[in-house]
């Protein structure tokens, strides 16, 4: 046996223990198969597991060669298998690990991952390709996943699997990926034809060489006697010119004779049969050393594996917050979270106190509260000091409807703020309160709430004003404004139309009593 079809052969029993999803290990030259379905081990009659060989000289295992049982099993069982099985692929992984080797946290930590699983679904179509030329036969494997309508490369044997479920997952379009896989099979089997073409060649070029050389001898044997003919003739017609008369018919004879030998050899046609001959011995190679090629479906397994997506709980001294990742554990990829400002994809992750996962470009702080928010959350100005601060630094007065930070404004109770403009103290009762909904003493500006108002402000004149605004006339005892009240020198002097106040005796008079004086 060749060296070139032992390792033909042992590639070949390898690859199709792998395709069956069978654990192969091996020890010495020795290769143990465990894992192998029941419907292989009921067809060649034989459980496993199987300790195989592919070297006669190595003892301790059954040895598989052309023509071994086991070959011809293998062969048969992929004629007559076609399928399709479904394979779930049982991967687990540690979710905290994963984020903390991709995701560079700024200002938080971890607090905890949540997960959970979304089904991903790859098609594995095995095909049998057969190779046919000469008198030898090469068998190949080909298994070729589709991923979402796309070529993928994957090792199943990474892996541990189970059988799977059928209301796990939605296989989809099995004949659109179907015509993806046999349209990649083109492509690989353009690769194997190429390199067994060049084989072929070459064996067919040596054939057609020897071909050519023998027939070549053949017509040049036939041309070569053609030659020593008219070669003898020349000599003949040479040497009858130079006889004499007597002996020239001997020589003319022999002239005749060579003449008539030249034209049956001509007339009978042997270089050309010769040709013929050879060009159909040569058609003939070439259609010997013609390639078959027989491919075949044997099996179509739906694996399917879980994308992780992880919502990860992160907190700081502030704040807590969570961002959602994905992880592919087959390409092993995490997809990035977004920042809430920017919209961004980020790998350094900064927490907002708001809670919103943030690039460190988009954070920044209030400067009301110092704490670090991002941009989306400090989006409020303040208007007494125009300073940028956050949602929960920004409050509106009550009074005017503005904005303002905690510095600018006050707050009345659990519902109501005002600002400074807009706030108000009852001098009665000392609560606060907004401006707008104070009565207000016209001489002094003090204000009082509506309840206080009643009690403390009393009617001077025609008008309301607050006992500190207010005055007695000592003669008919009606109060007035303060304000009102002039200084006279004497109380006598009752020109002035207004209250008085004589400087003299001191006494407060109002118009109408001053004109008794």
């Amino acid at each position: 046996m060749e060296n070139k079809e032992l390792i033909d052969i042992k590639d070949f029993t390898l690859d199709f223990f792998k395709n069956l999803d069978c654990e192969v290990k091996m020890d010495k030259g020795i290769f143990i198969i465990n894992k192998i379905p029941v419907d292989f081990e009921e067809y060649y009659g034989k459980k496993g597991p199987y300790t195989l060989v592919f070297d006669q000289n190595v003892e301790g295992g059954e040895f598989v060669g052309a023509g071994s049982t086991l070959l011809k099993s293998m062969q048969d069982y992929l004629d007559r298998k076609g399928q399709t099985s479904l394979l779930r692929l049982a991967i687990e992984i540690d979710p905290v690990k994963e984020v903390s080797q991709r995701i560079k946290l700024g200002n938080c930590k971890i607090e905890q991952v949540i997960q959970k699983k979304e089904y991903n679904v790859l098609k594995r179509f095995t095909f049998s390709s057969i190779f046919q030329y000469l008198n030898e036969k090469e068998r190949f494997l080909n298994s070729i996943y589709v991923d979402r309508g796309n070529i993928a490369e994957f090792d199943i044997s990474k892996y541990s699997s189970v059988e799977g479920r059928k209301d796990d997952v939605n296989i989809g379009d099995i004949k659109r990926d179907h015509q993806i896989a046999k349209d990649e099979l083109k492509k690989i089997i353009l690769g194997i034809t190429e390199k067994i073409g060049a084989k072929i060649e070459e064996k067919l070029e040596k054939e057609i060489v020897r071909i050519k050389d023998h027939y070549g001898k053949q017509i040049k044997e036939k041309e070569e006697q053609i030659g020593g003919i008219e070669r003898q003739l020349k000599k003949a017609e040479e040497q009858f010119n130079k006889t004499a008369e007597n002996e020239k018919k001997q020589i003319q004879d022999k002239i005749e004779k060579l003449k008539k030998d030249i034209e049956i050899i001509k007339n009978s046609d042997l270089i050309n049969k010769t040709k013929k001959e050879e060009d159909f011995l040569i058609n003939d190679e070439i259609r010997k050393h013609g390639l078959n090629i027989s491919n075949k479906l044997i099996n179509t397994t739906i694996v399917y594996y879980p994308t992780f997506i992880l919502d990860v709980n992160v907190i700081n001294s502030q704040s807590k917050g969570n961002f959602e990742v994905r992880y592919n554990p087959h390409i092993q990829s995490l997809s990035f979270p977004f920042c809430r400002a920017c919209n961004r994809e980020i790998m350094d992750v900064y927490l907002c106190s708001s809670g919103h996962a943030s690039c460190r470009l988009c954070l920044m702080k209030c400067l009301c509260c110092s704490k670090e928010y991002c941009k989306n959350c400090v989006d409020k100005k303040c208007s007494s000091c125009f300073r940028d601060i956050c949602k929960k630094c920004y409050l509106r007065c009550n009074g005017c409807g503005k904005g303002f930070c905690e510095m600018h404004i006050r707050k009345i109770n659990d519902n109501q703020h005002a600002c400074l403009s807009c706030f108000a103290s009852c001098i009665g009762c000392s609560k606060a309160g907004i401006k707008k909904n104070f009565f207000k003493c016209p001489s002094c500006g003090s204000e009082a709430c509506e309840n206080c108002s009643r009690k403390i402000f009393v009617k001077a004149g025609i008008k309301m004003a607050c006992p500190r605004c207010t005055q007695k006339c000592d003669a008919c005892k009606k109060l007035y404004q303060k304000s009102e009240y002039y200084k006279l020198r004497t109380c006598e002097c009752d020109s002035c139309n207004s209250l008085t106040r004589c400087l003299s005796c001191k006494r407060v008079l109002c118009k109408r009593v001053r004109k008794q004086f």
